[in-house]
């Protein structure tokens, strides 16, 4: 660097046109006095101006090695700058990766959404089909069950009528059975009486051969009449018994006709229960009916109103797709990882584009300030080279002005003293200022750039945190959402098939219907027996029949309540005995003693550990006796422990648990000390 002091002696320097710059000068006073430039003032003067010059070159020094390392940094920044941007390049080819296998997922996704919409319209259609014939076979049902209360109804008409006729054809038969039985009577006396006449007769007849005469002729004659009279009489009386025996048959034939429809009513009744049989199996079939429409609600709950689906491709498909699913369940994850340390290297590497880009401002910063100091510096190295040459006008003007007295010479100098010490104070704050300005902006630098870093990457990590939760939040609502329709879906199928079990269940085997319909007939029955007695004639049947049916039916009413009662006994029993087996088994595992409830009140306690179950003990908690029986004389072993026990453990301590616990103790370790001798 020059030196462009006007102070410095350069040799090399071309003489100007009033010649050497360091020529002599000097100053002539009153009493004629000189001075040189060995003066000390002048030396001091020319010292400290070089050493200004050498302090401007040293501050030009200083800034042309900030320009050069601000431009190596701004290389660096550059090139770290273009990595940046090649590695977001790539992640931004991953992301259009990323977003292709997505397409194609989403396109696999579709093909088997449309799969399995035809699969669930041919499974509706199938449901359909199963509708409309379950419709079809309630209507035969429905026709039938309306034909058969329908002939039902005839047929009990029919009864009740023929019942009737049969009651007035049995009195009738009564009538003339007796009537004919009357005749009979008589017609065996007539038959007597006419058997007598005729005897009586032959012997007219013979006496009439033997002595004809006028009286015997005549009561002949009357006896004649007589017995055409009768003959034709007992001809009525066989007319009559002919048309009685043509009313008698048809009786039998009524009678016949009437066991023919009773046997015809045993059918119908029997085919009533069948029926009844074939009513709680169409319930049965409407219930499973409806369980197969509930479980195809709960498939077109996840299906489209469209789609017909069968359960086994259903079923293939979902295995496929769940076997896919796990695998791109994997890839995604993978490359969900890779997204992650993808993010969290852009993330770093964006926090270092941003604290570069923040080193470089500052840079700049601390350049142009560094060129504001130097151009300061400029400044007052001209101000100064201008005071130089003021000051060298000034020494020129000196040696015309020997005259001046010494006062005035020693103001001067120290004029100059006081301007070169402000040059100094300048220099001094100037040299203080730059290294302050640039230890402070360092120090902030630093400081701001940490505290950017920090808030940056606080900032990315909570970007990241808030995308990942916001992401698994709208995974959760779209299931919640889907979750929620199903549900919905559900609920409304739910109800229209529990009113129809409702109603099924109202129609089989229901309660309240049953007592409604035995209510109803002993209503009609009461009906029936009151017009009877109310209808009844002094010439009639002395009881209505009526009265009789309504006892039958309070009869029934008492079977079926008594019938309902021992089955509720009867389950009540099997209930008892399972839990009491339950019971039994519980107090064996737990307690070592098998129980078994005897007829006669007493309870029988079988050890765990013995060898015959008839070596057991009987409680009577009635009586409260305790006794020990044994099966043969070889068991004394069992009876000598049980009396040794029952003395100490019951007679004098009053702890039958106790007891209890000792004997098995006894016979376990027995039964142990056996099986060691074995």
């Amino acid at each position: 660097m020059a030196d462009s002091s006007p102070f410095v002696d350069r040799p090399s320097r071309a003489q100007s046109k009033h010649g050497s710059p360091f020529r002599r000068i000097s100053f002539n006073s009153n009493n004629g006095g000189g001075a040189t430039n060995n003066d000390p003032t002048y030396d001091e003067l020319k010292s400290q101006i070089n050493s200004l010059n050498y302090l401007i070159s040293d501050l030009k020094n200083q800034v042309e090695l900030g320009k050069i390392e601000s431009e190596q940094k701004i290389n660096e920044l550059t090139k770290e700058l273009s990595q940046q941007h090649l590695k977001n390049d790539n992640i931004s080819s991953d992301q259009v990766f990323l977003y292709n296998q997505n397409k194609e997922l989403q396109s696999k996704l579709t093909h088997v959404n449309e799969n399995f919409t035809e699969e669930r319209e041919k499974y509706e259609n199938e449901i359909r089909t199963l509708k409309t014939d379950l419709f079809n076979y309630k209507k035969q049902y429905d026709e039938v069950q309306s034909e058969s209360k329908y002939k039902l109804s005839q047929v009990e008409q029919e009864q009740h009528n023929n019942q009737a006729q049969i009651q007035n054809l049995n009195q009738l038969n009564t009538e003339l059975s007796n009537e004919l039985d009357a005749k009979n009577d008589l017609i065996n006396k007539l038959k007597l009486k006419f058997n007598e006449q005729n005897t009586t007769i032959e012997k007219l007849n013979s006496d009439l051969m033997s002595i004809p005469s006028r009286d015997e002729i005549a009561s002949v004659e009357t006896i004649k009449k007589q017995l055409s009279e009768q003959i034709s009489y007992i001809q009525e009386l066989e007319m009559k018994n002919l048309t009685q025996a043509e009313q008698i048959k048809k009786l039998t034939l009524n009678k016949q006709n009437v066991e023919i429809l009773k046997e015809e009513k045993a059918s119908l009744t029997k085919k009533l229960g069948k029926i009844d049989e074939l009513n709680d199996t169409i319930n049965d079939l409407n219930l499973q009916v409806l369980n197969l429409q509930q479980e195809n609600s709960k498939w077109k709950v996840y299906l489209n109103e469209d789609d017909d689906v069968k359960i086994e491709e259903f079923v293939k498909n979902f295995k496929l797709i769940k076997d896919e699913n796990i695998l791109l369940k994997g890839n995604f994850n993978k490359v969900d990882t890779e997204l992650k340390s993808f993010k969290n290297t852009y993330n770093e590497l964006f926090i270092t584009h941003e604290t570069l880009n923040k080193n470089s401002q500052a840079l700049t910063k601390s350049y142009s300030n560094l060129e504001k100091l130097n151009n300061e510096i400029e400044q007052q190295k001209n101000l100064a080279f201008e005071e130089s040459n003021f000051l060298r006008e000034q020494l020129k003007n000196l040696d015309q002005e020997l005259s001046l007295n010494e006062d005035d010479k020693n103001k001067y100098i120290r004029n100059l003293e006081g301007l070169v010490d402000e040059y100094k104070n300048k220099i001094n704050e100037l040299t203080k200022q730059i290294p302050k300005d640039s230890s402070s902006n360092k120090r902030q630098r630093t400081e701001d750039d940490e505290n950017d870093e920090d808030t940056t990457r606080n900032f990315q990590k909570s970007v990241s945190r808030l995308e990942d939760e916001n992401f698994q939040l709208n995974n959760k609502f779209s299931k919640l959402l889907n979750e929620n329709s199903v549900l919905l879906k559900k609920i409304e199928s739910f109800q229209d098939i529990k009113e129809k079990k409702i109603r099924i269940l109202q129609l089989r085997n229901n309660p309240y219907s049953n007592d409604q319909f035995i209510k109803k007939e002993l209503i009609d029955t009461l009906t029936k027996e009151n017009n009877d007695l109310l209808n009844k004639t002094p010439l009639g049947e002395t009881i209505p029949k009526s009265i009789y049916d309504r006892s039958q039916l309070e009869n029934q009413a008492l079977e079926r309540k008594i019938h309902d009662l021992n089955k509720r006994i009867q389950r009540l029993r099997e209930i008892f005995s399972a839990k009491s087996l339950e019971f039994i088994d519980a107090v064996y595992s737990l307690i070592g003693f098998k129980l078994e409830f005897l007829p006669s009140n007493k309870i029988k306690l079988i050890s765990k550990y013995v060898k015959n179950d008839k070596n057991c003990l009987l409680i009577d908690p009635v009586k409260q006796t305790f006794k020990t029986s044994k099966d043969n004389d070889e068991d004394d072993e069992f009876f000598q422990t049980c009396d040794t026990l029952i003395d100490f453990w019951i007679k004098e301590k009053n702890d039958i648990p106790s007891f209890l616990a000792a004997l098995n103790l006894e016979l376990f370790e027995k039964q142990q000390s056996r099986e060691q001798q074995v």
